[in-house]
């Protein structure tokens, strides 16, 4: 369901996810870029859903900046 409804809000708003990851790959590390709103974690969101990838962890880059 959340792949679908991923689909629909590209096609609205005019983007489409190519590509796939490599089976043989068991763990990676995916930037979702450039952050240049909040909702940035939703169309991340949607990528990893249209993708199939089990997301473990999502962190915007302002909640690291009080680490510096």
């Amino acid at each position: 369901m959340l792949k679908y409804f991923s689909l629909f809000l590209f096609r609205i708003y005019g983007w489409k996810v190519e590509g796939s990851m490599p089976k043989h790959i068991k763990k990676s590390i995916v930037v979702a870029g450039p952050h240049t709103s909040n909702f940035d974690f939703l169309f991340a969101m949607a990528g990893f859903y249209t993708l199939k990838l089990p997301v473990k962890y999502l962190l915007k880059k302002d909640w690291l900046d009080n680490f510096s």
